[in-house]
Formats: C-alpha cells, structure tokens, sequence
C-alpha cells in the first residue's frame, strides 16, 4: 500500500508543478480569474492586492493573462484585460521590483506568440512600463517589422540603458537595414551620446530632408563641437530661419542646453558669429545666449565708464545656470564687499520663470561658488504681489551700516514692483533680518 501511495504522489508532481497554486489553493488560472473579477477596484488597498496577487502568479500567469486578449475586431472589449496587464507593469516597476523580471518575462512571451498586430503593439507598449536595458535587444528584433517597428522605437528611445544596443545598431546599419530615419529618431531622445555624433554627421551625406530633420534633432540633443560647426553652418545656409529641417532650432537647442552646461566658452564664440548677422532676430538670440552667463570685466579707478575703458576679466562665465531653479539664465549681478570676500546676489532663470535670487562667494571676482543650492529669496506664494518674481537683486550698505537688498517682483507680466529686505550677516554668510 505504501509503495503504490509514492508512486502516485510521485506521478502527481509534475502535473503539480505546471499548475502551480498559491497559499489559499488557488490555481494560477484561478487567480488570473478572481483578479479580473475584481477590476477596476474601486480602493488602492484593493488594487494593490490584486496586481500583487497577479505579479506572484511569475511569467506563468503574466503570459496567459496576456493571451486573454482577443484579436481586434468590431465589438471585441479587452479592457479588462488591458487594464490588468497595464496595472501588473506599473506595479513591479515601482512595488514589486522582486517580481519585475518574471513579468517582463511573460509578457515577452506573450508578444511571441500573439498574431495580432493591434494586441501585440499593446503588450509592447505594456512591457516598456516595466522594461530594463535588459529588453533593449528584444525589442531591437521588431524594428524592421512593418507594423511593431514604431512601437520598438518608442521603447528604445524610453528605455534608460538601452543606448549600448540602439549605439550597435548605428554602427552596423549598413548590415542590419534598420531605417537610419528610425535610428536617429531614437538617438535624439538620449543624453550624453557623444559616441554616435560622428555616425549621424556621415549619414548626413547625401540625407532626404526626413533623415536631416531626425540627426538635426539629434544633434541638437546632445551634440558636442563638431555638431556645433555641422548645425551652425546648417542655420547659416537656411538664413537661421526656421523651415521644415530645422537645422536652426537644433542649432539654438544645443546652444542653449547640452553646450551651455559643458562648453560656455564655445558658446559665446557661436553667440558672437551670430551677433555679426544682419537679421535683428539672430543677433538678438545671439544676445540671448551671452546673457545668460554671468561675465566680468574690469576698468581704471578714474574710469569715466565709457565702453572702451572696460575689458573682460576672463574668456569664460564666471557663473552659468546649474541649478534645476536657474534654469536657463543668469544674470544681473550685484556686489558687496565683506572682509577679504567678495558677496554677489544674482537673479536666477529669467522673469516670470519665476526668477529668483541667489548667492554666491568670491576671492578674487573671477571664480565664484554658490553658498546654498536653493533661492536665497525666492518668489512668493500664489496671489501675493512677487508671485511670478523676486529678481533683478541690487545690494546695498547705507551710511549707518545697514544693509538692504532691492529687488523687484511682479504677479502678472508687466505689472512690477519694488521693495528690499534687511540682510544681516553671521560672518561672510549673509541672512534676512525679520
């Protein structure tokens, strides 16, 4: 009796195994069913168990929820389903990270083996919200496909990592046939691809206005001194007019981006070509782009302050935007002496941003470094008078010693105002007196 006993239990573990059951004896087709039951929840408790429920179901569950899909057609309804499979890959993408790879897993699975072009490029788009670099070759394999091809590229160009594969692709194209309009396409949705910059520059070679207009973007991304030359002359020979390549709007987004933060110097050098142009707009935006980075220059103590009596200090910006809150602009410094160092209050990003003000210490006026990270006056509350700007600082030691910072505000564009605040000082570091 025994033996016959562990030969049948023996027999029973496979069959165990491929239908595999959770801790209350569910089976993984059970637990599919009860979650769809429960959908949509009408609580964030409830959901969460749910999608919890289907992620511990592994690429098993996540597979044949997958191919619960019907083929598209008049009167068909997937919702339930399409938001179960959307709900699982949001989920492990932030809660379940343990269980992420086994729904990846599935959910390639399950693109495998659906015929169905329509559920196919939703289970694409479902598998890029839980994706890892780790899918980038996977979805590489579908971007000849005539009808999945966009949806591999949206992946590929969202997919944080992925910019190994899509770098081979480029490099190989020539073997692989991928459309070079596609892979530039992509290109332009990463930062820091400097590797690729001489492969999009030889494909401009002979390129349709369609594959200019992608490497232009692309250029203009994260492009460094030769995309410069390449996009500038590009501007130069359209008239630094906008039309349909756009090699001018590429050219004045690495300008004021990727180069503003990594080359100023380069970029005052593009600005001043710019500025010798006859159009009053270019040298404007030429303009645009000096202004944006704080400069010194120097003149005698007897000066009469006339332009030819003043020199720059330096070839470089002595302080550019970094901070998320400076966004794209620096300017209008103020500067007070303190001891042996020297205080300067500047206004961060332009008006109505909104601008804000901040500080930063010098010993010598030339190289300077920030004393916080934050506004040290930032613009006011929603409805109060500074709401769109505290900016444009000036500094200022009246006679009986007391400090004051002017600065002006404004709450609606063209309204503007202007007050001060008492500084106090502990030291070199200066503070506002309530």
């Amino acid at each position: 009796m025994k033996r016959i006993f562990l030969f049948i239990a023996l027999m029973l573990m496979p069959l165990a195994a491929v239908n595999a059951q959770d801790a209350r004896g569910r089976a993984t087709s059970t637990i599919v069913a009860d979650a769809l039951a429960q959908l949509p929840a009408e609580l964030p408790a409830t959901y969460n168990q749910v999608m919890a429920e289907l992620a511990s179901t592994g690429a098993e569950g996540i597979e044949q929820l997958a191919l619960m899909l019907s083929p598209m057609a008049e009167g068909v309804n997937n919702s339930a389903v399409e938001y179960a499979v959307n709900g699982v890959a949001s989920y492990v993408s932030k809660d379940g990270a343990a269980q992420r790879d086994a729904v990846r897993a599935g959910l390639k699975a399950a693109i495998e083996k659906t015929s169905d072009n329509p559920n196919k490029a939703f289970l694409m788009t479902a598998l890029q919200i839980c994706a890892t670099a780790d899918d980038a070759e996977f979805y590489a394999s579908y971007l000849k496909d005539q009808y999945q091809g966009n949806f591999a590229a949206r992946a590929l160009a969202a997919i944080h990592g992925s910019e190994r594969v899509v770098y081979e692709l480029m490099k190989n194209q020539a073997q692989n046939g991928v459309s070079k309009v596609l892979l530039a396409q992509i290109a332009s949705y990463k930062h820091h691809f400097h590797d690729a910059e001489p492969i999009v520059i030889e494909w401009l070679k002979g390129a349709t206005p369609e594959l200019k207009t992608q490497i232009y973007l692309a250029l203009g991304a994260w492009g460094g001194a030769d995309a410069a030359k390449v996009l500038g002359a590009a501007a130069k020979e359209v008239g630094y007019t906008f039309e349909p390549t756009d090699a001018y709007g590429a050219y004045l987004t690495l300008l004021n981006g990727h180069l503003m933060k990594h080359e100023p110097k380069l970029v005052a050098k593009e600005a001043k070509k710019m500025m010798k142009f006859p159009k009053a707009n270019v040298r404007l935006a030429g303009l645009d782009l000096l202004v944006q980075m704080q400069g010194v220059a120097t003149a005698p103590a007897d000066t009469d302050f006339s332009r030819g009596e003043w020199s720059m200090a330096c070839d470089e910006s002595i302080l550019k935007p970094e901070l998320q809150w400076e966004m794209k602009c620096v300017e209008a410094a103020s500067v007070i002496r303190r001891g042996k160092r020297l205080v300067m209050f500047y206004a961060g990003a332009y008006n109505n941003s909104p601008q804000q003000i901040g500080v930063a210490i010098s010993k010598d006026g030339v190289h300077w470094k920030r004393m916080w990270n934050e506004p040290f006056l930032a613009n006011g509350a929603k409805g109060e008078w500074n709401e769109r700007e505290s900016g444009h600082p000036h500094i200022f030691t009246d006679t009986d010693g007391r400090t004051y910072l002017f600065f002006q505000g404004n709450k609606e564009k063209g309204h503007w105002y202007l007050s001060n605040v008492e500084i106090g000082w502990r030291g070199k570091r200066p503070y506002i007196k309530k």
